[in-house]
């Protein structure tokens, strides 16, 4: 025979567990609850000064970013000014070129101006030189003395001296010259000596 199953009612809150469960937690919230109501002052201090940590952390990190961009914003600043030296610099450094290659080029034509000024001061006195040199001709003193010259050689050689050749009377006239040169210190002035011999031994041979 089969033994009958006991019926039991579950009834809500039969168990006594369950109570005792349920009571131990909310006598532990409640002890929890208690205990921060004890101690308030301790709970808000700790969290002042976390909060205070914090707050200076969240500061220090800003003041260091700050400074980093700050930092970063004079190097930028740096560098267009060494960029901007330099590009000035190479602009001097050309603008020093062109005013040298100007003064070289002023400086080839001061030369050459004075080349030329020296070239017509020397042209000019040529020009001077030969209009003295040429002046006799101009006037016809040159013309006069050659004609005189030539009457005078052409009367000396053509005069009734028979007795003299051609070669004597040119070593005559040599001769007298050169005593002339030699005698001239010793201020002997005989303008008419070369004439005397011819026509004194012309006329004596008549």
């Amino acid at each position: 025979m089969k033994k009958p199953k006991k019926r039991h009612d579950y009834k809500l809150f039969n168990r006594k567990s369950l109570l005792i469960c349920f009571h131990s937690k909310h006598r532990l919230k409640s002890d929890l609850y208690a205990l921060e109501e004890k101690f308030p002052k301790k709970k808000s201090r700790s969290r002042g000064i976390i909060k205070n940590v914090y707050q200076t952390y969240q500061s220090l990190s800003s003041i260091v970013i700050l400074i980093f961009q700050i930092f970063s914003y004079i190097d930028k600043i740096t560098r267009e000014i060494f960029l901007f030296i330099e590009k000035l610099v190479q602009i001097i450094r050309v603008i020093y070129g062109w005013i040298q290659m100007i003064r070289s080029i002023l400086s080839a034509i001061h030369l050459i101006t004075t080349r030329i000024i020296i070239l017509s001061s020397h042209v000019h006195r040529i020009f001077i030189l030969l209009s003295i040199l040429f002046q006799p001709f101009a006037n016809g003193n040159f013309q006069n003395s050659v004609r005189s010259f030539s009457h005078f050689i052409f009367y000396y050689y053509s005069s009734n001296g028979a007795c003299y050749t051609l070669q004597a009377r040119t070593r005559h006239i040599v001769r007298k010259v050169r005593q002339r040169w030699k005698n001239k210190h010793n201020g002997i002035n005989d303008d008419d000596d070369i004439y005397y011999d011819a026509y004194s031994d012309e006329w004596d041979w008549l």
